[in-house]
Formats: structure tokens, sequence, C-alpha cells
């Protein structure tokens, strides 16, 4: 089976975040408890901080922007974001934020893609949208770009993450000092 082919059959767990307060004070918290070191996102867009939990699944911290993000999130992978958000309403879900792109910052991009240069990478790794079930609880809907869906694959993510962590613990705090700038 292509890798190509997994997210297109079905929706693939691929993240589980949590949305909070102090970021800095959960995290020491998680990567005392978990016995890992967790990297910072590579987007300029929210402030969140990541590790490999699991073949396949990563675990986040995310800065809550607003009341409502704070808890936990699932994030699942697909092949149609349109035709996932239609069966989703179809079904008495509720599209509550669209179209959201996952990018890396241009400021630390090549040298994300040097690290990846067995891959055609570019700067957006797909697109998201936030949807409510019907019972209010929310969850990501990501359409990953072909070339991200390779991390993300079974059993990839942790081969491909944990050779690539320490670089990308350096990475984020590089793209954490040049915002700060």
């Amino acid at each position: 089976m292509s890798v190509g082919k997994i997210f297109e059959d079905y929706a693939q767990l691929i993240s589980i975040s949590l949305g909070v307060q102090e970021i800095a004070r959960t995290a020491a918290f998680y990567e005392k408890t978990l016995g890992v070191k967790l990297a910072y996102s590579l987007s300029e867009h929210r402030e969140s901080l990541h590790s490999v939990i699991s073949s396949g699944v990563q675990f986040a911290i995310d800065k809550a922007q607003r009341p409502e993000e704070r808890g936990l999130m699932l994030h699942f992978a697909v092949g149609d974001l349109e035709k996932f958000k239609k069966n989703a309403t179809g079904a008495g879900g509720k599209v509550v934020a669209d179209n959201i792109p996952l990018t890396i910052a241009e400021k630390v991009y090549s040298e994300f893609a040097a690290q990846h240069k067995g891959l055609k990478t570019t700067n957006k790794m797909g697109t998201l949208a936030i949807i409510k079930d019907p019972e209010g609880h929310s969850f990501a809907a990501i359409q990953l770009e072909e070339w991200a869906r390779y991390l993300f694959a079974p059993g990839n993510i942790t081969m491909v993450e944990n050779d690539n962590q320490h670089e990308g613990i350096k990475l984020g705090e590089r793209l954490k000092t040049l915002l700060k700038k």
C-alpha cells in the first residue's frame, strides 16, 4: 500500500494536542513525566511544542488563544478534506474553522528542507479544518500535502522524527529567537 493510499482510505490519528494557558510550565511537566524533549513548532502563527509519543502519532502542547481552545484535541489526516467536511456535517457535525494552512516558517524552511532532503518539500504541510461533533467536541481534520504524508505514515514518524528530533529542537529554538527580534 502506498503512503498516499493510507490517507485516502480512512482518517488516521496523527496528533493529540493539549491547549494550555501556561505553555512553559506545562511543557516542563510533560518533558519530565514522559521523558521526552519537546521541539518548538516551525510555524510562526502559534506557539506550540511537540514530540513523538507513538508510531504515527505526535503529542503537541499549544498555547491556547481563547478559552475554548483549552483541553485535548485529536488531529486526523484525511485524503480529501472537502469530502470529509461534507460527511461530517451530513452526520450532524459543524465546521467551526476552515481552510487553515499549515506552514513552515520561511525563516527556517531551507534548514527544514535540508534535513528532509529525500523529500520534495514545500513550506506548506497541509490544510486544516476544525469540526465539532454533535456532542460539541472539537477535532481537527488535516489534508496533508503529498510529501508531508510520509512524515506521518505508520512506522515512519518514529524513524523520521527520532532521527531529526535533535535537529528539530535546535531549529525550533532558532525560530523562537528569530521571532523575538
